[in-house]
């Protein structure tokens, strides 16, 4: 799910923009689609980690990898590497989203 977010907005969004206007991407919307992406790699990162430690443990250490994977620990591992992602990307989002409300003193 996390390739497919990543990939798709990359490729129908951030791609064509940067190489039809690259103004564009100093407008909020596309600031917002930049974060997506951003939460969507933290987020696949953390989800590689973790389907390694998984074949590392069924590999290495078979016993303690039934007791460390069940279902719902796995599903609550997932859980866990959804919310690292968007804490990855809430800090540069409300540092953003901060600096968007500011009025500009040149425009009145």
């Amino acid at each position: 799910m996390g390739h497919v977010g990543e990939a798709l907005i990359f490729t129908f969004v951030i791609g064509p923009l940067t190489l039809i206007n690259p103004e564009q991407l100093d407008t909020l919307f596309a600031q917002r689609l930049i974060h997506s992406y951003y939460f969507f790699c933290a987020s696949v990162g953390c989800l590689s980690l973790l389907v390694a430690l998984n074949r590392m443990l069924m590999v290495y250490k078979p016993l303690l990898y039934s007791r460390a994977f069940t279902h719902s620990r796995t599903i609550a591992y997932t859980c866990i590497c959804w919310i690292c992602g968007l804490l990855f990307v809430i800090p540069n989002l409300i540092s953003k989203f901060g600096r968007s409300l500011q009025v500009n003193p040149t425009q009145q």
